[in-house]
């Protein structure tokens, strides 16, 4: 059973869309998108209980991309509710 990760950022000036990625540990491991929204908040309900993961926000400007610093966090068990920042 999967646990859920609340993903939340500020908007950024002039964004059109977000693309947000995943990758697993603390530090190092390889970005995979997982979704692309014009919103400020997803919720991840595919995250793996009690796995620590980053995520990475890339705010889409027209033809360009900025992306933020990735932020970790550490699942908890099957279920519950984790929120990022």
């Amino acid at each position: 059973t999967a646990t859920q990760v609340r993903v939340v950022w500020r908007p950024v000036n002039g964004a059109t869309s977000y693309v947000v990625a995943r990758a697993s540990g603390a530090a190092g491991g390889t970005f995979a998108d997982l979704r692309t929204t014009s919103d400020t908040v997803i919720v991840d309900s595919t995250a793996t209980p009690n796995t620590t993961l980053q995520y990475r926000v890339t705010a889409v400007r027209g033809t360009q991309q900025v992306a933020g610093a990735p932020v970790s966090v550490t699942t908890g068990a099957p279920g519950q509710l984790a929120t990022v920042n």
